[in-house]
């Protein structure tokens, strides 16, 4: 899985607005990606664009939502950028947070969270 991410294009990104939020300590991000002849990238693609254009560590930014609209090659999201990765765990949901894992390490917790309920 590792070489199909590593050959897909990286998409353009454009940041519409920043928002500082100093009460949560993080950035909230609206932006815009534009993925011309390819789908939808996928959220950790996205994740690591953002954090290489902001400089920040990608452990700090979470992809809240995306939405893509039929037959466009642009798809407008929503992105919070915390001060340091323990403020991002205490405030996102956890499904955010495994949504938001590598793709390895998601179906890892993935597989432990469901062994949870499991044995719950």
């Amino acid at each position: 899985m590792t070489e199909e991410t590593e050959t897909v294009a990286k998409p353009s990104l454009k940041v519409e607005e920043i928002r500082e939020n100093p009460l949560l300590n993080r950035r909230e991000v609206l932006f815009t990606v534009f993925h011309e002849g390819a789908g939808t990238p996928d959220r950790w693609i996205i994740k690591k664009t953002i954090a290489e254009f902001l400089g920040v560590p990608v452990e700090h930014v979470i992809v809240k939502s995306l939405t893509t609209r039929a037959r466009a090659w642009k798809t407008r999201g929503h992105a919070h950028v915390y001060d340091s990765k323990e403020e991002l765990i205490k405030v996102e949901p956890r499904h955010l947070y495994i949504r938001n894992l590598p793709p390895e390490e998601r179906a890892e917790a993935l597989k432990a969270l469901r062994g949870e309920k499991k044995g719950g």
